[in-house]
């Protein structure tokens, strides 16, 4: 089993640390220039798992590198981290040509001014989402195993490697040499290909550290975390992790009952023999104490009773299953991130989904995103408040009863708020509606604090959404 994990190292990372749901990697990148390389490096350390599998920590730190500039360039990710710098980005794989805008700026969460404005990258940050799943493993019990590890950390830092910001349908639409490789689950398969390439490449990679049997473990484990990340399998993956729960769940209370059952007889049986003895068999208080939740020594609740068991006793394909979905969590975590955060990750993922939609009228493709900017407040909160409901919201209520409850209270309450500001916005945004939707607005001035803290969030956002727009029409 993996050991326990403390903070990132002092001094690496500035803000809160990655293991916190409020951890901010645009921010931390420009307070203190970290990339990929440096917020992967402190999370890694902090779990000990390359250590115990003998990778040299210079090796590590190169193999860390080359993950990097499979994003800097394939996918210029790190332009919208790293603000002063410029990146190009990579042609598609059968070396045609596509649309990108030559200088556009992205608004941060710190709503700084970006100078040169960098190129956008609408797809989740890697290192993002690497600290998410670090974020959500941590609020789990100690069930992951080494090689499970390696591979959940390893399938979060490459399962976007090498995008160049089109998706699954445009490759179809456009019947790419990608989509003729790959039929099912396109990017997703060019994403791992990459990966293993990494990981077997001799000069930096790590497959050598790991036993033949070790090694074939990491790479299925990394194959279904990836293509798991393809939203076309959302559905069917979460529908079968909640029967695994309901099974879990089930599991656990017959065997609840079983044990008070043999608890109550040995008790009986004793209480015949000795009336004068009062005190409880060995392990009654085990059982007792199995059912809600499981605490730490200071009583402090962690999560429910039947968790542990359930996730330490699974089959290898339910519990791997677990992992697709914590990664799943991680991958789509931004939308419930604290309010500025989520909106700063919403607006790069609506320029990239704008990009897509102008290449797709160019070349005469089915439209399968926005073809325009217009609207854009009333678009972005309608969009983001719609993935939030019908996707993100039920996925995180689902995946969190398997955490502890800080954890789950982090990013419910995360949900809620951004699910309200977002509401709001889109009421007063809608085309037709602005005068109705600002008379109601002023009637409920002042009536909640959470909505003063979603309007002045809001008033930030409005003023980065100005730039945003106005970078973008020329």
């Amino acid at each position: 089993m993996s050991g326990p994990m403390d903070d990132s190292p002092a001094g690496v990372i500035a803000g809160p640390s990655p293991q916190s749901w409020e951890f901010d990697v645009l921010a931390a990148a420009e307070a203190g220039g970290c990339g990929l390389t440096e917020v992967a490096w402190a999370i890694f350390q902090s779990t000990g798992v390359t250590e115990r599998f003998g990778v040299p920590d210079e090796r590590f730190k190169a193999f860390l590198g080359r993950m990097e500039l499979l994003y800097s360039v394939e996918n210029p990710y790190h332009c919208a981290l790293h603000a002063a710098v410029r990146h190009r980005a990579a042609r598609p794989a059968d070396g045609s040509e596509y649309f990108l805008p030559s200088a556009i700026a992205l608004p941060t969460s710190s709503d700084v001014e970006l100078t040169p404005p960098p190129l956008p990258s609408a797809r989740d940050s890697p290192q993002d989402v690497l600290a998410a799943t670090h974020c959500l493993r941590m609020g789990f019990p100690d069930v992951f195993d080494d090689v499970e590890v390696l591979a959940l950390y390893i399938g979060a830092l490459g399962h976007d490697a090498g995008h160049f910001r089109l998706n699954n349908a445009f490759l179809k639409n456009s019947k790419h040499t990608l989509f003729r490789k790959y039929p099912d689950s396109v990017l997703e398969n060019f994403h791992l290909g990459l990966v293993f390439e990494l990981v077997e490449d001799p000069e930096v990679g790590i497959a050598e550290h790991l036993d033949p049997a070790q090694l074939a473990r990491f790479k299925e484990l990394v194959t279904h975390l990836i293509l798991a990340t393809d939203m076309s399998k959302h559905r069917i993956l979460v529908d079968r992790f909640k029967d695994w729960m309901t099974r879990s769940k089930e599991e656990h209370a017959r065997r609840r009952r079983d044990a008070m059952l043999h608890d109550t007889i040995a008790s009986d049986v004793t209480s015949t023999t000795d009336n004068t003895d009062n005190t409880d068999l060995d392990g009654s208080a085990h059982h007792s104490d199995a059912g809600h939740t499981h605490g730490d020594d200071d009583g402090h609740q962690r999560w429910a009773g039947w968790v542990e068991p359930a996730v330490a006793d699974a089959s290898p394909e339910d519990k791997t299953l677990v992992m697709q979905l914590l990664l799943k969590c991680a991958d789509l975590g931004n939308v419930v991130r604290p309010l500025e955060m989520a909106d700063a990750w919403g607006k790069r993922i609506m320029e990239e989904f704008y990009q897509q939609g102008e290449k797709e009228l160019a070349l005469g493709l089915p439209l399968t995103t926005f073809p325009n900017r217009k609207n854009f407040d009333y678009i972005f909160a309608r969009h983001q408040n719609g993935f939030l409901v019908n996707v993100v919201k039920p996925l995180f209520e689902t995946f969190t009863q398997l955490t502890d409850f800080d954890t789950r209270e982090s990013v419910l309450s995360s949900a809620a708020e951004n699910g309200d500001a977002w509401s709001q916005r889109e009421n007063a945004n809608r085309p037709g509606a602005n005068k109705g939707g600002a008379k109601k607005q002023r009637s409920r001035e002042g009536s909640l604090s959470l909505v003063q803290r979603s309007r002045s969030s809001f008033s930030n956002a409005r003023s980065g959404s100005s730039r945003f727009r106005g970078n973008t029409q020329h």
